[in-house]
């Protein structure tokens, strides 16, 4: 019940702030609504401290899965990923990766230029990478435990330290978008399969309550989620674990996935 609640409201917050527009069904974007959770985690790693009360003010879409080789390929012309190929079972399906942060930015910037010219843009929307704080967010869906499942992440729950539940999949390898259960909000693989690269660079947290957290300058970008690699383990899956990557890496660990909400200049 506290789900379908929870979802019908942030359709009608996502419908009255875009005046009717929808994005394109084909994109499996999510309708999340304003709201205030708790970010980071003082048991958890420095950089998780402290944590502090966050207020998202406006209504935004995410992709209930990463951007897929299938869905990159069609926008950008190419697929910079590792596993694909003939030998590769369900490539198209699996996440892209292997790409730059910058790579992610010019993808998102192509898809907000084809859904404008489709209509399927609200005034003051774009197609971007999420903030750190939406990510987290959407990955909590309303938790406070360490994992969304709950205390402890399983094998059969996320792909994650290169095991999967399936064991007719190949060991130590990303999975199809999709392979493992959704969270309250319908969101998959927000733990494990790839780490997702965020639109903020990487920062040390302020002190106290913020609203619409984002940092633009810096370094480094932030990276989210855990991966498929066995040495990530369920630790670098939590919800509140970030990680610092520098714009310049690449590796088969990180993809992304989209946000359409309200623009920012990273």
């Amino acid at each position: 019940m506290r789900r379908v609640r929870t979802l019908v409201l942030a359709v009608f917050a996502v419908a009255a702030c875009s005046r009717g527009v929808q994005p394109d069904p084909a994109l499996h974007m999510v309708a999340i609504p304003p709201g205030t959770f708790v970010m980071g985690a003082n048991d958890g790693a420095d950089d998780e401290q402290p944590a502090q009360p966050v207020t998202l003010t406006k209504p935004f879409w995410i992709g209930r899965y990463e951007v897929t080789q299938a869905q990159y390929e069609a926008v950008a012309g190419t697929n910079p990923s590792k596993f694909q190929g003939a030998g590769i079972a369900d490539a198209p399906q699996r996440p892209v990766e292997n790409l730059l942060w910058d790579d992610a930015i010019a993808y998102c910037r192509a898809l907000t230029a084809r859904e404008r010219a489709a209509g399927r843009v609200p005034a003051g929307y774009e197609y971007r990478l999420p903030t750190e704080a939406e990510w987290e967010f959407c990955c909590r869906a309303g938790t406070t435990t360490p994992w969304h499942t709950g205390a402890r992440l399983a094998a059969q729950q996320a792909n994650f330290a290169g095991a999967r539940a399936d064991r007719a999949r190949t060991f130590g390898q990303t999975a199809p978008v999709g392979s493992y259960p959704a969270n309250a909000w319908g969101l998959h693989d927000m733990h494990g399969n790839v780490e997702e690269w965020c639109l903020d660079a990487y920062a040390p947290y302020a002190a106290g309550a913020v609203v619409d957290p984002f940092v633009a300058n810096g370094d480094g970008r932030v990276r989210r989620g855990g991966s498929w690699i066995g040495s990530a383990g369920e630790w670098r899956c939590r919800s509140s674990m970030r990680g610092f990557v520098w714009p310049l890496s690449k590796n088969s660990s990180i993809g992304f996935r989209v946000v359409l909400g309200p623009a920012r200049v990273p």
